[in-house]
């Protein structure tokens, strides 16, 4: 995922966890960490079309 982050991108790998997805690896840093553990946006449109199986 950091080789990614250098060519200019954002990577994360979420797993699901009941209704939510958590994300468990990732090049966002979030106060000086990686953000692991944090919650997919209920509200946004990627867990939208996760619910409906529309992500690529």
């Amino acid at each position: 995922m950091d080789n990614f982050f250098k060519m200019g991108g954002t990577a994360t790998l979420f797993s699901k966890t009941g209704e939510d997805y958590i994300r468990v690896s990732t090049n966002v840093i979030k106060n000086g960490e990686r953000a692991i553990g944090t919650k997919l946006a209920p509200d946004g449109k990627a867990i939208k079309k996760l619910n409906q199986q529309e992500a690529k």
